[in-house]
């Protein structure tokens, strides 16, 4: 899996979180490996799944690009597991989370 790096945009809690996470799905042989790397537009159409991801977003499937089916055209199991893990994350991990008085 890649990630673009933060040359052009600001460095994201929520993408830094998720490339953590991602590694539980390379344990879990969803990925072979996971790294920060430019994406050609190239790459981007023979994808089987592209994601975008962000605070407000969370995990949102790309699932056409550019009237271009992306993969299978329908979310895959590799944005659905990691939907999956960044939830519980947001939800369950306490010592990610900040205590409201």
């Amino acid at each position: 899996m890649k990630i673009p790096g933060f040359e052009k945009t600001l460095a994201g809690t929520t993408a830094s979180r998720i490339f953590e996470l991602a590694d539980i799905l390379v344990k879990e042989n969803y990925l072979d490996g996971v790294q920060f790397a430019r994406i050609s537009q190239d790459e981007l159409f023979r994808s089987r799944e592209v994601m975008l991801m962000g605070t407000s977003l969370n995990v949102l499937p790309v699932v056409k690009f550019d009237s271009r089916p992306i993969g299978k055209g329908s979310p895959g199991p590799v944005c659905k597991r990691l939907s999956e893990l960044l939830w519980k994350d947001m939800t369950e991990n306490k010592d990610q989370l900040t205590e409201v008085e």
